[in-house]
Formats: C-alpha cells, sequence, structure tokens
C-alpha cells in the first residue's frame, strides 16, 4: 500500500497541540506558533522508510523547525534536480538505515537520489560518534563546557585568554578580585573602573553563540542592539533579571587584521582545533577548521548553516585554508568580500599550535577536547574549550567510519 506523505501546512493553537508526555519545550519553542502538516501527497513508499518518513511530516512541531526543514528539502531537490518527495524518501532511509539527522546527511551531501550507497555506508551519525567520544572525556566535563570554571583554570595556568571582568551567579556578582556588587554604588564603581571599551556577556553553559551579548561602553552607559543601559540597567538586566543565567563578563577579543579582512567583520572569528592527549602523554591535533562569519553576524558559530556563516578546512601543518562550505556545498570565494578562501594562510599558526598542545596538558583528565582560539594582532588567545565537538574537514563533516577509526586508535 501507498504511504501518505504530508506537504500541507495548518496553523494550529498551541494549547490543543500540548502533550504532557512530550518533552518540556524552551520559552522560545513554545512561544512559536505551531504547524501541523497534512496528508495531501500520496507516495508509494512502503515498508519502515515510508512509516517514518509519513510520522515525520504529520507530527506537530514548532513552526520555524517544519521552517527549516522544509526548506532543507527543497534547496536539496533543487540542487540535485530531484523531486521533494524523493529527497524526503532518501532522507528518512539515511534516518533508519545509518542514524543519519537531516543537518548530518544534508551537509555530507547524501540527500542526492544518485549517491551510491556505498559511498553512505562510509557515514557515521554524530551521536555514533558522540558515544566514542565520551570516554576520551569520563572525567569532569565542567573543566571546559563551564566557561566560569574554564576561564578560572586557564588563568591559573597562565594561558592567554579575555581578561574576566565580573562572574554573575544571579542575584549575586563578584568582580575579577572576589569583590562582591551588591547594589547600584558599587556597580557604578565597577562600571567606571573595570569596563573597557567593548565587552561581553556569555552564559556560562552557552553552547552555539546563544545568550551571548556584545556590549560597547559609551561613557557611563553600555550600548547593545541599538539600546543604551546605564550601571543600574546592566545590574537589574544581569543579577535581578537574571537574563543570561549564570554569566561571565569579559573583555572583547579581536581577530588579527588579515583574517578580519577575509571576511571584512571586526566580529570574532574563531579557529577550532581538536586535541587528543595519548596514553603516551602526547598531544595529537586531530583536526581543525576556520569559522568565517557572513552578512555581519556577531556570532561566528556555523549553527547548521542557518546563521550563512562558512566554515573552512585547515591544513594542519601549514595553517593554510583548504575547502569552504556554506550551506552544504563548497563555496570559493568569500560572499562577502569576494575573496578566495583556499590558499588563505592563518597567521600566529604555530603559536596556535603550541597554544592548544599545552592547554590539551594542562586540562587532564579531559583527552579530546575542541577549542575554540582566537588569532589576534598579539597572537592566539584561548576563548573556550568543549568536550563534545562538531569536525569539519576537506569533504565537510568529519563522521566517516575512517574518522572514527582514527580517534579510536588515539583512545
Amino acid at each position: 500500500m501507498g504511504t501518505n506523505i504530508a506537504f500541507g501546512m495548518d496553523r494550529r493553537s498551541r494549547g490543543a497541540e500540548r502533550d504532557p508526555h512530550q518533552r518540556k519545550r524552551t520559552r522560545v519553542e513554545a512561544a512559536q506558533p505551531v504547524l501541523a502538516v497534512r496528508r495531501v501527497v500520496v507516495l508509494h513508499a512502503d515498508g519502515p522508510v515510508g512509516e517514518y518518513a509519513n510520522a515525520l511530516l504529520v507530527s506537530t512541531m514548532p513552526a520555524d523547525r517544519l521552517r527549516r526543514i522544509v526548506e532543507r528539502v527543497a534547496t536539496a531537490a533543487r540542487r540535485y534536480d530531484s523531486s521533494s518527495l524523493a529527497i524526503v524518501i532518501r532522507m528518512a532511509a539515511l534516518r533508519l538505515g545509518r542514524g543519519l539527522r537531516l543537518e548530518e546527511a544534508y551537509f555530507a551531501g547524501l540527500l542526492d537520489p544518485k549517491v551510491a550507497k556505498e559511498r553512505i555506508v562510509e557515514f557515521v551519525s554524530r551521536s555514533e560518534f558522540v558515544r566514542a567520544l565520551r570516554p576520551f572525556n569520563a572525567g569532569p566535563v565542567e573543566l571546559v563546557d563551564d566557561k566560569a570554571v574554564f576561564a578560572a583554570c586557564a588563568q591559573s595556568h597562565g594561558l592567554p585568554i579575555p581578561r574576566t571582568l565580573a562572574l554573575v551567579t544571579p542575584p549575586f556578582a563578584v568582580d575579577v578580585e572576589g569583590r562582591p556588587l551588591h547594589d547600584e554604588e558599587e556597580w557604578r564603581r565597577w562600571f567606571r573602573t573595570s569596563l573597557p571599551a567593548a565587552f561581553v556577556v556569555k552564559p556560562v553553559g552557552g553552547m552555539g553563540g546563544r545568550g551571548v551579548e556584545f556590549f560597547e561602553r559609551r561613557g557611563d552607559e553600555a550600548w547593545s542592539g541599538g539600546r543604551l543601559l546605564t550601571p543600574g540597567d546592566l545590574r537589574r538586566r544581569l543579577c535581578l533579571d537574571a537574563a543570561y543565567g549564570r554569566a561571565i563578563v569579559q573583555e572583547r577579543i579581536r581577530n588579527h587584521a588579515a583574517l578580519a579582512k577575509l571576511s571584512r567583520s571586526d566580529a570574532l572569528q574563531c579557529t577550532r582545533m581538536v586535541t587528543v592527549l595519548k596514553r603516551s602523554g602526547e598531544v595529537e591535533l586531530l583536526v581543525a577548521f576556520q569559522k568565517l562569519i557572513v552578512g555581519g553576524h556577531q556570532i561566528d558559530n556555523f549553527a547548521g548553516a542557518w546563521t550563512g556563516n562558512l566554515v573552512a578546512a585547515i591544513d594542519l601543518g601549514s595553517g593554510v585554508l583548504g575547502a569552504a562550505w556554506a550551506d552544504g556545498a563548497l563555496c570559493a570565494a568569500h560572499p562577502d568580500t569576494g575573496a578566495t578562501i583556499a590558499g588563505f594562510r592563518l597567521p600566529h599558526w604555530a603559536d596556535a599550535r603550541a597554544l592548544v598542545e599545552r592547554a590539551a596538558q594542562l586540562f587532564k583528565p579531559l583527552r579530546a577536547v575542541g577549542w575554540d582560539v582566537a588569532l589576534t594582532e598579539d597572537g592566539p588567545v584561548l576563548i573556550e574549550g568543549n568536550s563534545e565537538w562538531l569536525a569539519f574537514g576537506e569533504k565537510g563533516l568529519c563522521y566517516s567510519e575512517g574518522d572514527l577509526a582514527r580517534l579510536m586508535r588515539l583512545f
């Protein structure tokens, strides 16, 4: 029998769709309109693949999420000169057969119905890769995943990091010397004496740039996103409203001029460098890639390409950029500047390698860490570490059987 695949969309009220057995939604998700998909197109897709595709498309989900899926399917259909239905069936087959989610399959080019099964077999899912990765970091992952703990540890080891200005645990805060910032007078003193021209507030457990906010100091006020905040406003936002939860306030770092010129952006574009500490005590640089900002974003996160930002492979020996990826396809030139990406030589590459190799030794017992490094005019600066990480290479997402085998050889 044929299986009904839905492509029509039907707007319903959130209250009618709420299910106590579903996972809890974040406040952002819950605030979004919810779209349900109606069965309007009949597709003959028998067996588990058809059942999975049907279940996926008739499920109710936040509007933004469904819209992204529809956009991905439509883009893949145009790119591969195929039908949307064929893309959906391929997507379902990859999910059931290899455990690959839509984003993974999209960026690996596996949604193309013409891709041979032999190539599909090469890939492993991110969840499978992460399961293999976690034993490397069986110790306290808070050493890197909690930004406040990471900053304190890195500073104690003398590693170059952005200058910490304050730590916030609502409703309390302390400055870098540990002095409490209880009232508005203490905040005004801290504001006048400690804040540089540009600073950033980060949730200590945030990932992918979510929740990060950038500020510029303008006299006795701070400017962000078109609004001015007094010291009292800033105190209320951080401590009383708990807008960021537990947070760290740091000086804002700028990239080397050559890297800023490549993308015409003064926002920080980090270099991701993944190290593995061998049992012998040696450190191996497993993979590295450069994040490149597109379109005036302030965050360099790739975020499944929804930001429009790029990632470019890095030759580990020379620090020269190779293939860049944008929206699941190769990108030869930066969209904003027209500058050729492949062949660009990163500044301070040898120093950056030495920095992450040193950090890998100091953050034991964690053994496989993805470091974000800022390449500045004065040299590399360590921004953060990640116990679980994405990896990109010349072929895009580095989650092949070969990548997994290479990682396991280092265990």
